[in-house]
Formats: structure tokens, C-alpha cells, sequence
């Protein structure tokens, strides 16, 4: 019943979902005609024969003051609580309100407001409303019955607060289980382009009150306590790197369930907090720009999608079609995003191993169409998705051993611990040895960057050295720094002390390069005209 129901001849009108949209000619609505189309479905409706004690009844009030008279006289409770500072609804039903002739207390409304926005309500004031009212509903509650909570955040602070609200009050969190509504908001359909931090999915919380004589099980705190003791980044990194590689067969499974939607950065946020929370871990530091941190570690993203270094991306042809679908060069390829891309590399690369020189005069070719950046991302797409053969200096499609060495997750892991403790952000404190495996697996992770560098240029050419690398080499001394010789082995003290060697002079040739490629850039210095 409004201005965006679009008019088309054959009266079939629509609203186009998820987008606040007005056309140029929009289809009047009759309301009176819709009120009384609707009247007989609610009469009969009315009509039915329902069971005495069936009663309906609807209330106007706060949550935490419901039924004050009455306890544990519920059987099921399902709620759908404010979501922080998602939606200010006393400002929204303002305009109800004024028709049904009732006036909110702001006072009881659970909102956080946003700072630009001049409100009163912080974080604070939101867990202890939603704990009054949640402690209500655990009175009403049945002994042993449930109460499911839907919710949907992409701060961990908030979820936090729902969270320590229904523990306080005595509830268990049984089960978490993800709500796809399917048709997205505005907002969530914003969120999967990248625009905006919304969660993509709704979360169903499953809480049950104990039953009277039985004691609430400690079992997801003590999980809690021992999942604190390691990192939250690592936590994270392990809980999705599962998600991503049992996903593909999912997919497979029921397609209609899942989609390459449940690898986005939203999506991750929901599944988080869904295997999280129940855990007992804190999940307060946990929203979107942090999951796209540790992402972006130790995961690929393809057009707004994460997935494992060692997954092939691009090649979602049936098992049984797996030759190539075009001969270089073919003027039908399209290339249009970043998967299509890797696609187009793969069905390239899939028969011939291919120089980057005789590979860019077809890649320019493609992509000579496209207003955007990716047509210079060629020695990228090559770096995270083929395998370079170091003899030939040739990229072709990788075997799965290769692609596991791409995916060497123990390697990442060491890299990012290193990374860590030299900010000092790494608990608890490594031992000597542990160090100097580290600077053996940046060693390793660096000789693998410039091998890659040197394939992405033609024999003579001046490789240009990836950023990580440079990072590595100036890591390894720093890292040497901190180890007592006396506390490790002497062979290993010697290797670790060869390769910063090795890295120290990588990093003053990078350096001497650098100085140099700014000295011609800038001519020759002009002599002084007076000693």
C-alpha cells in the first residue's frame, strides 16, 4: 500500500525487494478494497473452532514489567529484541503511536544510541534493560522450558550483552542456528557489496530455563575458560578455515541451503557468533572489520568472498567437463569480476604453461573493456591462484600437493605470531626455539615471494618485490634479538643466524634499488656554480 508498488498495464504490480525504490508511475492502491479482501480472511480465521483455553491476547508495555501478577506460567517464549543501534523504534512508530492514542516511555525503550545522533542510551543502558526484561521472562517461564531469542548484530559487543544478559538471569544457551530470511534488507544487501557493517543472516539463541532441583550446567564456561587461554584471532581463523572447507560440499549437498553467500564477510560474522557464543568465549572485539583482518591473513577474498589459499576458484564446470572451453585468443570470453577472471587464467593455463610475457598481450586483450582496476591485477591473480615451475619460469594450474604448500597454514600461523610479538601483542611468551622455527618459516615464506616476483617479469627485467617479503626479511633480525644463543641448539642458532644474514643484505639491496630508481626519476644533481 504505497508509492513504490510499480504500475504495469496488466495490473501485476511489485515492489522491488530490498531497495527503496519510487518509480515514475506507481499503481494507486485502494485501501478500503484491500481492508475488505482481507476482513473475510480474518473472520474466518476468528471463526475456527479453537480450544477454550486458547485464548489470544495482545498487550502494550515494556518487556520488563510483563504480566507482573503472574510466574512460570509459560510454556515457550519467542522474542525478537531491539537490535542495538540498528533501528531507533520509538522514532519509527511515532506515527502509531499517535493513531492508536499511546505514548512510549523512552525512558524503557532498549536502544544504544549512536554518537552523531545526540542520544542518551550507551551500551550499558541497553544490557541492563535487556537483562530486566530477560530476568521477567525467566519468572514466567515453565521449569525446563524454552525461550529462543532472535537476533542480529555485527557488533560483538552487543551479542556480548545478550549474551552475559541471559546468563545472569540463570538461562543456558542450549543451541545457536542461523535464520535466513532470504529476501535481505536494504541495509544487508548493502553489507554483502562490502557498503555497509550488517550482518547478512539473523541468529536463533535457544535457551533453556533449568528444570526446578537441577543445578545450570557449567559446561560452555569452563569451554569458555579454556578457549581464553589461546587467541581470539586463532580462534577465528580455525572456526572459518572449517566453515570454508566443508562449505563446497554443502553446496553440493543442497544448493538450495547453501551458496557461495555463506563466504562472505556477513555471513562469517553470523557463523561466528553462532559457534562461538555457545563456547563461552568472549566475542566482544568480534565484528566485521575485525573478521576482515584475519581474513585477509590467511584467506583469499574473490569479489567479495573469502576462501582457502589451496581451493580452486573459477572452475565451477561439472566434474565430467573439466577441458578447456576456449583456445587463446577468443573473442566470445568475457571477463567481468574477479572470479571470471581466475576462470579465464585457469581455462588458459589449463593445457599450456604460459611465460607472463606471452600471457599479457591475450590478458590486455580481454580486459582492454573494463573501467575498473582489475586488468592490472594480472600478477596477483597468478601469485594467490598458480603454481609458477621454477626451472621454466612458466605459471600453470597447480597439483594438490602445490596447492597445499600455497595453503601452508602452519606457515601463516608463524608469520602472524611473529608479526605479534615483536608489537608486543602475543601471550603467552614464546620459547627461544619456537623463535627461531619462526624465522625459518619467514625465511621460507620469503625465498617462496621473490621466486614468484622473478615469474612475473621477463629474464633481464627487474623484479618488483612484493611488500610481505621486504616485511619478512626486516622481521628475521628482530626476531634473532630476543634469543638467548645459550638456550637452543648451536646448529639451529647458526641457521637462524645465516638466513638474517641473508636477509639484512636482501633488505639494503631493496633499499639501494629504491634510492637509485628516485635518483633517476629525479635527473641528474646540478653542480654548484660557487665552491
Amino acid at each position: 500500500m504505497s508509492r513504490m508498488y510499480i504500475f504495469r498495464e496488466s495490473r501485476k504490480g511489485s515492489i522491488l525487494k530490498g531497495s527503496l525504490y519510487f518509480p515514475s508511475l506507481f499503481q494507486e492502491m485502494n485501501v478500503c478494497a484491500a481492508f475488505f479482501s482481507k476482513e473475510s480472511d480474518v473472520l474466518a480465521l476468528a471463526g475456527r473452532k479453537r480450544h477454550e483455553q486458547a485464548i489470544p491476547a495482545v498487550m502494550w508495555g515494556s518487556s520488563t514489567t510483563l504480566l507482573s501478577n503472574l510466574s512460570e506460567c509459560i510454556d515457550y517464549i519467542f522474542t525478537d529484541p531491539p537490535f542495538g543501534s540498528n533501528l531507533y523504534y520509538s522514532e519509527a512508530g511515532c506515527l502509531f503511536d499517535a493513531w492508536l492514542n499511546k505514548r512510549m516511555d523512552r525512558i524503557l525503550e532498549a536502544v544504544i544510541h549512536r554518537k552523531e545522533d545526540g542520544g542518551m542510551k550507551t551500551l550499558a543502558d541497553y544490557g541492563r534493560l535487556m537483562t530486566a526484561s530477560f530476568r521477567r521472562m525467566y519468572e514466567l517461564l515453565k521449569p525446563g522450558r524454552f525461550l529462543t531469542v532472535e537476533f542480529n548484530n555485527s557488533d560483538g559487543q552487543v551479542f556480548e550483552a545478550i549474551k552475559n544478559a541471559v546468563r545472569e538471569v540463570g538461562f543456558a544457551i542450549e543451541n545457536m542456528v542461523f535464520l535466513d530470511k532470504v529476501h535481505k534488507t536494504f541495509k544487508q544487501k548493502k553489507g554483502d557489496k562490502g557498503e555497509e557493517d550488517v550482518a547478512g543472516h539473523d541468529v536463533l539463541f535457544n535457551l533453556r530455563k533449568p528444570s526446578k532441583g537441577r543445578a545450570l550446567s557449567s559446561d560452555h564456561e569452563e569451554v569458555g575458560r579454556d578457549v581464553q587461554t589461546s587467541s581470539l584471532e586463532d580462534l577465528v581463523s580455525e572456526v572459518i578455515s572449517e566453515h570454508l572447507r566443508t562449505l563446497p560440499q554443502s553446496i553440493q549437498k543442497d544448493s538450495t541451503i547453501y551458496s557461495d553467500e555463506h563466504r562472505t564477510t556477513p555471513f562469517l560474522n553470523t557463523m561466528l557468533m553462532n559457534t562461538l557464543i555457545p563456547r563461552g568465549v568472549d566475542v566482544s572485539r568480534l565484528n566485521l572489520p575485525f573478521i576482515d583482518r584475519v581474513c585477509a591473513r590467511y584467506f583469499r577474498k574473490v569479489d567479495g568472498r573469502w576462501y582457502l589459499r589451496d581451493e580452486a576458484v573459477g572452475d565451477d564446470r561439472p566434474n565430467g567437463n573439466k577441458g578447456r572451453l576456449f583456445q587463446i585468443p577468443d573473442d566470445n570470453v568475457t571477463v567481468e569480476d574477479e572470479k571470471s577472471a581466475i576462470a579465464w587464467l585457469r581455462q588458459t593455463l589449463a593445457t599450456t604453461p604460459l611465460r607472463i610475457g606471452e600471457l599479457r598481450p591475450h590478458w590486455m586483450k580481454t580486459t582492454v573493456k573494463l573501467t575498473g582496476d582489475l586488468s592490472t591485477q594480472i600478477e596477483q591473480l597468478l601469485r594467490e591462484n598458480f603454481w609458477l615451475d621454477r626451472s621454466t619460469r612458466r605459471w600453470r594450474i597447480p597439483t594438490a600437493d602445490e596447492l597445499a604448500e600455497l595453503n601452508d597454514h602452519e606457515r601463516q600461523r608463524a608469520c602472524h605470531d611473529a608479526e605479534r610479538f615483536l608489537e608486543g601483542r602475543l601471550s603467552p611468551h614464546p620459547t627461544d626455539a619456537e623463535i627461531l622455527g619462526w624465522i625459518e618459516k619467514l625465511y621460507s615464506a620469503a625465498g617462496r615471494l621473490e621466486e614468484e616476483a622473478l615469474g612475473l617479469v621477463e629474464p633481464g627485467e627487474e623484479p618488483v618485490l612484493p611488500a610481505d617479503l621486504i616485511a619478512y626479511y626486516r622481521m628475521m633480525p628482530r626476531l634473532l634479538q630476543s634469543v638467548l644463543k645459550e638456550n637452543v641448539e648451536a646448529s639451529a642458532y647458526t641457521r637462524a643466524s645465516r638466513q638474517c644474514r641473508t636477509a639484512a643484505r636482501k633488505v639494503q639491496e631493496h633499499e639501494d634499488r629504491k634510492e637509485a630508481e628516485a635518483q633517476s626519476r629525479s635527473g641528474p644533481r646540478q653542480g654548484k656554480l660557487f665552491d
